[in-house]
């Protein structure tokens, strides 16, 4: 599975770092999210998951990593932005 975070969407409400915060964490500056890993292992799927559903701005997606390897993302790419 893949991370996918929207920055522009982001309105800093942590809700993704308390249900991931191995998966996610936020700026100091504005609180905007960062992605610490846009492949989480399986292991951590649910977390992700619910952070995504908890999300008010609709700023998170989970996706089947077949279908981002077929798209080209990558982790530098914006829209996948990782803090790696």
């Amino acid at each position: 599975m893949n991370v996918i975070i929207d920055e522009n969407k982001c309105v800093g409400g942590e809700q993704c770092v308390l249900a991931a915060p191995d998966i996610f964490d936020q700026r100091d500056s504005d609180g905007i999210v960062v992605l610490l890993h846009d492949t989480p292992p399986e292991s951590q799927l649910a977390n992700a998951r619910e952070a995504a559903a908890l999300c008010p701005s609709v700023a998170i997606r989970i996706q089947a990593r077949q279908l981002r390897e077929q798209h080209g993302g990558s982790c530098g790419e914006r829209r996948f932005r990782c803090a790696r």
